[in-house]
């Protein structure tokens, strides 16, 4: 028997940790949209092309790090201590390599990638300056990451939300007094805010390889776990981690060619389009919280091989996801200009951006249930599944949608965001017909 009343303390307790850290970190996304919003359209837009580059890069290559979340998870289940320390450093090891291998040619190219997208020249140099800065710590970044998700793993969560705690409040610092020149240092506009998050990552940075190396909080990593490299060990983190990767590269690719598109609308259209997409991610983020719990409780379930409980972990968190995100749906539909002015003063944006708001509203809980259902399955070691999926949404719904809309149609961004309601909605029927059919519970664990 399942103790429920247990196990949904559990779910909670893994879940909210998880939950207030992604939304920290996606709190340095909207505190540097709404500080750099005062400053106008422009600078706005410029910091939003910028970051999304630069996090588009970032979460691509992170995402080879649920391999290492899968491989914690199931370990931590089946009560192999140490063979967590070790996947600890070899993630370390691998996500240092793959970020000198990815960023130096993109730091070296950053003026043609910037140049791909037809935006106004004033926003091109402030987005190139945005890159230059936020490039260089490409190999550290990806270590919080990646180091992160080993903690979520094994249940620690609380770990990687200190962390984003204190990174936060470097952003936050560095921000206000960088992008506006106070405290006697220089007003650098929309490169201050690229200063403020590259000091904020290498915080956090610097913080996870103390907590790792003092042993304290689940994971003490040894010198030969970081250096030597272990082939089996790297081989099933890539194996694992490599469809989640792929998936985030058309993610971060469908992004990418969406803003190419989306520039084209104009310097409003596309800041409304951002403020929303800020919106929306800091919305979904309890879907994220609830799904790194369904991922760490259903693959040390797994790892246990106690088959009821990963079913009751993976339900459990759907329906806390779905009562939170239902209720961040009322906002959205109600009061979606209050929600806009949070991050621009300008009518002008608040108005187009609140009828994109209004529209997301309606994706909260397809969404709730993608995320969810999908992090179960990844707990188990599906992750081919979920990587399946978002290719089929993302190349044969959004992008044929997106240019249909823009270059043929040419309705405009609105019609976008209700082509995001039907990706979602389709999204989140085929993953839930895929984990009624209960094939990933009977998976060996990955030991």
């Amino acid at each position: 028997m399942v103790n429920r009343r247990g196990l949904a303390r559990r779910i909670v307790s893994t879940a909210w940790p998880a939950v207030l850290e992604m939304m920290l970190y996606m709190t340095i996304g909207f505190v540097d949209v709404a500080m750099v919003g005062r400053l106008g359209p422009g600078p706005l837009a410029a910091v939003s092309l910028g970051a999304e580059i630069f996090f588009s890069l970032l979460m691509i290559l992170a995402a080879l790090g649920m391999g290492a979340t899968v491989l914690a998870a199931q370990a931590a289940g089946a009560g192999q201590s140490q063979r967590v320390n070790h996947i600890a450093g070899q993630t370390l090891l691998l996500a240092v390599s793959l970020g000198l291998l990815a960023g130096i040619p993109c730091y070296v190219n950053i003026p043609l990638i910037t140049g791909l997208f037809p935006v106004e020249p004033d926003v091109y140099q402030m987005a190139l300056n945005y890159l230059q800065v936020t490039m260089l710590i490409t190999p550290f970044a990806l270590c919080l990451y990646m180091g992160n998700g080993v903690f979520r793993g094994i249940g620690r969560t609380r770990v990687p939300l200190g962390m984003a705690l204190i990174s936060n409040l470097v952003n936050i610092i560095g921000d206000y007094v960088l992008i506006f020149g106070k405290w006697g240092f220089p007003a650098l506009g929309a490169q201050g805010a690229a200063v403020a998050t590259t000091a904020a990552h290498l915080t956090g940075f610097l913080v996870l390889i103390i907590v790792m190396v003092c042993g304290r909080y689940g994971i003490k990593i040894r010198v030969r776990d970081v250096f030597v490299p272990h082939l089996y060990t790297i081989k099933s983190i890539l194996n694992l981690g490599l469809p989640t990767a792929v998936e985030d590269l058309l993610r971060g690719g469908s992004n990418l060619i969406s803003t190419y598109f989306l520039t084209s609308l104009g310097t409003i259209a596309f800041a409304a389009h951002q403020i929303s997409l800020t919106v929306e991610s800091v919305s979904y983020m309890p879907g994220y919280g609830f799904a790194i719990a369904a991922t760490s409780l259903v693959g040390q379930s797994i790892g246990a091989r106690n088959t009821k409980e990963a079913w009751a972990s993976a339900w459990g968190g759907l329906a806390f996801a779905a009562v939170i995100m239902g209720t961040a749906s009322i906002i959205f539909f109600t009061l979606p200009g209050y929600v806009a002015f949070l991050f621009t003063n300008d009518r002008e944006l608040v108005s187009v951006a609140s009828l994109c708001i209004r529209i997301a509203a309606l994706s909260q809980l397809p969404i709730a249930f993608e995320m969810v259902l999908a992090g179960a399955l990844r707990g188990a070691g599906d992750t081919r599944t979920p990587m399946i999926v978002s290719v089929i949404g993302i190349w044969l719904i959004r992008i044929p949608g997106i240019w249909l809309i823009i270059d043929v149609w040419k309705l405009g961004l609105i019609a976008i965001w209700w082509l995001f309601v039907v990706d979602w909605v389709f999204r989140s029927l085929v993953v839930l017909v895929m984990f009624l059919r209960g094939r990933w519970a009977v998976r060996e664990p990955v030991l």
